[in-house]
């Protein structure tokens, strides 16, 4: 799974369904499967919340559930099912441990088989298409992993309650990419909405949500809006804090607020926090995770600036060793 598991309808509700229809068309099976368009609704979500004077740039349609139209009432093919499922969580462990090539591989595989199984439009396949564009952003083939992206959300936003933690999963997701190509006025809106969505499903103090505050400071510092990422660092850094398994977050939220103070010439501060960044991500990154590499750059380029150069070559030598390694030389 990509982050958490969309709630499913349990097999009573919809033989209940199924039974009720089979009365009304006078037991002619073939007449059910036309019929029962909709299932059953799911429990009440929250209304889809919205920043004041935020729109979302891409308005859902009305809130509808999983319809005949969008998951086949067909019989698939369970094995490959459970096939696709293993690929899927070896290429999660893969691409964490920084293996893009083989996490790659395993991705398109699972994609092609839900695809094959359940067709284009189901929540499995748009699963499947948000972890591989993730792990193309991250190889920086931005142009394939644009249109995965744009296909998951609309898949998310036609076949989930409102408000769904899948949906959020996948706007933040788009949104770095779009941050890392420079469309930040683009990328600000979804940022906006995933962590509105992901605020009010999970609590202010989740550590998703101090992932959606880590990012937008990042953007925020990228916009040339510095001074308004502090305090979304420190919410994020203090939930950080609180959850000793997410020490990866935590590194990168003080990576970025050691860069606030080093665009604020605050080169000491921004030393302080920048070597705090680089020993939890010594411990929590692969020796070969790009985000290390980024943390380790940044810390030799403020120890350049504060005139460390000792330390300095070191540092930069191991974060371009690490990214070609990863990423190719070029």
């Amino acid at each position: 799974q990509d982050a958490y598991k969309r709630p499913s309808f349990t097999d009573g509700d919809i033989q209940r369904r199924i039974s009720a229809e089979l009365d009304k068309l006078g037991g002619d099976p073939r007449q059910v499967v036309d019929s029962v368009e909709t299932l059953p609704p799911g429990p009440p979500t929250p209304a889809r919340v919205t920043r004041p004077g935020h729109q979302s740039p891409r308005p859902p349609p009305p809130r509808q559930q999983l319809t005949s139209a969008t998951t086949p009432a067909v019989s698939v093919n369970k094995a490959a099912l459970d096939e696709a499922t293993r690929l899927n969580s070896e290429g999660m462990q893969l691409y964490h441990k920084a293996n893009f090539t083989d996490a790659e591989q395993k991705y398109r595989n699972a994609l092609q088989i839900r695809e094959r199984e359940l067709g284009r439009n189901h929540p499995d396949v748009a699963e499947s298409l948000n972890n591989l564009a993730r792990l193309l952003t991250t190889t920086a083939k931005y142009s394939e992993a644009k249109p995965l992206f744009e296909r998951a959300i609309d898949i998310r936003e036609k076949s989930s309650v409102d408000n769904h933690p899948d949906l959020a999963t996948s706007l933040h997701d788009f949104a770095e990419l779009l941050k890392l190509q420079g469309e930040y006025e683009k990328s600000k809106p979804l940022h906006d909405q995933a962590l509105d969505i992901r605020t009010v499903i999970f609590g202010p103090e989740h550590q998703v949500v101090a992932q959606s505050l880590c990012s937008v400071a990042d953007l925020l510092q990228k916009m040339g809006e510095n001074e308004k990422s502090k305090p979304l660092l420190e919410r994020a850094i203090t939930i950080c804090q609180k959850t000793a398994e997410e020490k990866s977050l935590h590194a990168k939220c003080l990576d970025r607020l050691a860069w606030f103070f080093y665009l604020l010439w605050d080169l000491d501060e921004a030393k302080f926090y920048s070597e705090q960044a680089n020993s939890i991500g010594e411990m929590a990154f692969f020796p070969n995770h790009p985000d290390l590499a980024e943390i380790v750059n940044n810390l030799g380029v403020i120890l350049r600036d504060k005139g460390n150069f000792d330390e300095v070559k070191p540092l930069l030598q191991r974060a371009i060793e690490i990214s070609e390694k990863t990423l190719g030389p070029n």
